[in-house]
Formats: structure tokens, C-alpha cells, sequence
């Protein structure tokens, strides 16, 4: 009796203990997958202080860093002279002879600089003044300026600002964003708030109430920026930088209308520099201008024909409120979900930069000829109708293609052989010639498709359709 007691106990703790090593184990996994994901998330704060000679001394640091890995510091571009202090005050470790490599032997580096600004000026802004690393993306950024409560002026980022202290002797602003490289403004003379929401800040040298001019820019493709301070100042020149917008007050409407759209659409294109011609195509729609560059114009022409009033709303609506930066890839995949069909024009005209390549629009549908799937073949839609690549769709038919002669395309199969001329309605079938009411050929870019009206009529081709595959039997 005690015997089987004592069995059942062992056995027991043995199953128990199995379960808690494979909690402890898979719960270890978890964290270490979770650890390895958070490795490549590298963040940034800078603690500036500012004195009264215009002097910025500047702490950069980095943090989540791989202990195992060299890391190249970019240098801060007007600041020639910095250090990089490590997690133990002392000058960072380095494996080579490279002045600007580093190891972050504890996960951070620290960078020390410092940027002379001349104090004689009544407002100033810094572009690309700190440091990075080369090929690594910073994700997240804190920047803290500590100012004299004696010194004059407002210190504006091209982040959002999360607190500002002031005390009796210092003021304490604190900025936090996720752009790598943030742009900072100074102005002596007060500045004063007209409107603020979360991702846009209006100033003004002024204290009134907006005007009819300043209302213009608050369109509903302000709320896809991701941060923008709009100045209304004659202290600093009309212009931009990454967060800033300055405007001339008292300016007409039309000029702050187009000076807003060109740098929205200058945002939204920054990875796209290859093509400014689709700026100049959406600052044309936007203002009502004539577009100034060739190929923009054809864009624009290219798509008007194609979309209908509401498929171009839904387009450009689409295009504007999408929040992250745009390329030509994402552009066609915007016109795709627009048409539900497929297209590569804004990524073919990006590449033919010297070539205006035509609007084309393909079936997203998978096509399948005689039982095999054909993914390499697209479908051409034109005129409310199927248009098939010719050659190779006739060549997945069992049809051999022969030598094009006195441009014929000239196509065999068993004891059939047909000789076809693409641009006249008449076609030959063992040396007889058939004429044709409708001529069911179309060339686009140099390729020969044939309607499927084409297909069914010479070649009799069974075409049936489903909502995920259009099958061709012959």
C-alpha cells in the first residue's frame, strides 16, 4: 500500500517538475526573443545648454547599442571639435585606428560638442547640426535645452515639446519625437501661440486672432504631417526646414496656399527625389496651374483620362492623408486600390526618366491556360475589355511562334499555320485571307496583345471568369 503511495508521489513530482522546467524554458525563449527584438532600437537625447554668448555645449547620447559591435559616429557638421565619452567617463574603446569608430561597451555612446551660434542675431535656425551613426535608424529622440531665465527668447523644435519649466534662474524646454535629425529655432522677440493641435503648432509675431489668410493653410492634409511648426514672422525669411514652414505675413492667400502644398508635397516625396515631377503634378492639381515640367504634365493628362472624377478624388485623398513618407511604388499601390487593377506607371516613368510611358492597367486576377498557371503573363485592360500579351499567351496554347517576316507574326500548331499583320484587320490561315470588322490587336510599349474577343472568334478560345482566376481553354 505505502509502496504504490510512494510510486504515485514520485511519479507525480517528477510530471510536476517536467512542467516547470518547460514553463521556465519556454518563458526563457520568450524573453529572449523578446530581448534579441528590442536590440535594434536605438534612441538618441541631447542635453543643450545654452549661455548668454550664443554658445550651445552639447551631451549626445545614444542608447540601445549592441555591446558587440563597432559603431561609426557621423560627426557633428559645424562642430569640429568633439569627444566620445563612454559609460565610465572615460574616452570610448575603439578595435581599429579609425578616429570616428567606437565600441558601446555598456549599450551607449556619448558624444560631447559644442556649436558657437552669434548672439547678435535676433533669430536663428540650425539644420543638420548634430551628430548620428552611419547605417543605423533612430528611432526615438529627446532633445533638452537649458537656457538662462535672463536670456531672451524661445527655443522651438522640429519635434512636439512635451514640458517647459520655468525657473527662477534657468528655463527648461524638453522636445520628443521620432525624427533622427530635428532642426531647432531661436527668436529673441516674443512669439505667440494662434493655434496648436497635435501635430502642428501656428505662431505668430502678432497676439490676433487668426485671419482669412492664415485659416487657408489649415486643410485637412495638415492632419498627415507628422509635425509642423507654421511661423507667421518677418524675423526669418519665407522658406522651410524638416518641422518648419515660415510664411510672409500679409501676404494674398494664393502664395501661402502654394508655399503650404510645396512643402507638404516636398515632405511626403523625400524618398522619392528621382521624381519631381510628380510634385509638380500634385502642386499643379492642388493650385490649378499649368504643370512647369514636361513629364509632370503628361502624368497629369495620362491620369485624368483614365480616372473618373471620383476615382481621382479618392486617389488624391488617399495620397494626402497617408502619413508616412511616399515613393513611386506606394503611388501605384494607391492607384491600384483606387482602380482595383494593377500598374507599375509611376514606377516605370520614375525609371525612364527620359520616356513618358502610357498609363496601363492590368488584371489583378491570376490567368490560367490549359490547367497551368501563367503568373509571368499580365492582362492588359483597355476599353472595358481583356487584351493578352499575343506571342506567349499563343505559345502556353500549344501554338509555335515563327520568324516575324515583312512584319507578319506568323504562328503554327499541328497542321494549322496563321499569319497575322497586328496593324491591319486582316489575317491569313493557310494561305487564306480572312477579313476582320474590328482590328483586335493593341501595342503597348512595343508588345503586341490581342483582344479576347480576338481569341474567342479566330482561334476559339473558351474564356470563363471567376472572382480569383480567369482560365483560357482551347
Amino acid at each position: 500500500m505505502y509502496k504504490k503511495i510512494i510510486i504515485c508521489l514520485l511519479i507525480f513530482l517528477a510530471a510536476f517538475g517536467g512542467i516547470q522546467y518547460w514553463q521556465w524554458h519556454s518563458f526563457s525563449e520568450i524573453g529572449k526573443k523578446h530581448s534579441d527584438g528590442l536590440k535594434n532600437q536605438v534612441s538618441q537625447e541631447l542635453i543643450i545648454n545654452s549661455d548668454a554668448s550664443g554658445l550651445l555645449n552639447i551631451v549626445h547620447t545614444f542608447s540601445g547599442l549592441s555591446t558587440k559591435k563597432e559603431y561609426t559616429v557621423l560627426p557633428p557638421r559645424y562642430s569640429p571639435n568633439w569627444t566620445c565619452i563612454g559609460a565610465d567617463r572615460e574616452k570610448c574603446a575603439s578595435q581599429d585606428s579609425d578616429p570616428n569608430t567606437f565600441l558601446a561597451t555598456k549599450g551607449t555612446l556619448s558624444l560631447q560638442y559644442s556649436l558657437q551660434t552669434n548672439k547678435k542675431e535676433k533669430a536663428f535656425l540650425l539644420m543638420e547640426w548634430s551628430a548620428g551613426l552611419k547605417n543605423e535608424s533612430i528611432q526615438n529622440t529627446k532633445i533638452t535645452i537649458i537656457s538662462p531665465a535672463k536670456q531672451k527668447g524661445k527655443w522651438i523644435a522640429g519635434i512636439p515639446l512635451t514640458g517647459l519649466k520655468k525657473r527662477e534662474l534657468i528655463d527648461y524646454y524638453v522636445f520628443k519625437g521620432r525624427e533622427p535629425e530635428v532642426s531647432l529655432y531661436w527668436q529673441e522677440s516674443p512669439l505667440y501661440v494662434l493655434k496648436q493641435t497635435g501635430n502642428y503648432t501656428i505662431y505668430s509675431d502678432r497676439p490676433e486672432e487668426l485671419n482669412t489668410e492664415k485659416k487657408i493653410i489649415e486643410s485637412s492634409w495638415l492632419k498627415s504631417m507628422p509635425f509642423l511648426n507654421i511661423f507667421f514672422t518677418k524675423k526669418t525669411p519665407p522658406g522651410s526646414a524638416p518641422g518648419f514652414l515660415f510664411l510672409a505675413d500679409g501676404r494674398p492667400a494664393s502664395e501661402i496656399q502654394a508655399a503650404a502644398a510645396e512643402y507638404f508635397y516636398g515632405q511626403k516625396f523625400k524618398k522619392a527625389p528621382e521624381s519631381e515631377w510628380i510634385k509638380d503634378m500634385l502642386l499643379s492639381n492642388y493650385s490649378g496651374n499649368e504643370p512647369r515640367t514636361e513629364k509632370g504634365r503628361f502624368a497629369l493628362n495620362q491620369l485624368h483620362s483614365s480616372l473618373s472624377d471620383k476615382e481621382w478624388k479618392k486617389f488624391i485623398g488617399k495620397v494626402n492623408r497617408t502619413k508616412t513618407q511616399v515613393n513611386v511604388r506606394d503611388l501605384d499601390s494607391i492607384l491600384e486600390k483606387t482602380k482595383g487593377m494593377k500598374t507599375s506607371f509611376f514606377t516605370l516613368n520614375a525609371e525612364k526618366t527620359n520616356e513618358n510611358i502610357p498609363l496601363t492597367f492590368f488584371e489583378s486576377r491570376s490567368l490560367v491556360i490549359n490547367g497551368t498557371k501563367a503568373p509571368s503573363l499580365e492582362i492588359l485592360i483597355a476599353q472595358s475589355s481583356h487584351f493578352y500579351p499575343f506571342v506567349a499567351t499563343m505559345g502556353a496554347l500549344g501554338y509555335t511562334a515563327g520568324q516575324r517576316e515583312e512584319k507578319f507574326i506568323v504562328l503554327k500548331k499541328q497542321k494549322a499555320i496563321y499569319s497575322f499583320q497586328p496593324e491591319k484587320k486582316i489575317f491569313y490561315r493557310n494561305g487564306q485571307s480572312y477579313g476582320l470588322l474590328i482590328n483586335p490587336f493593341m501595342v503597348k510599349t512595343g508588345k503586341v496583345y490581342i483582344s479576347e474577343a480576338g481569341l474567342k472568334s479566330i482561334f476559339k478560345v473558351k474564356v470563363t471568369e471567376t472572382k480569383k482566376e480567369i482560365t483560357l481553354i482551347d
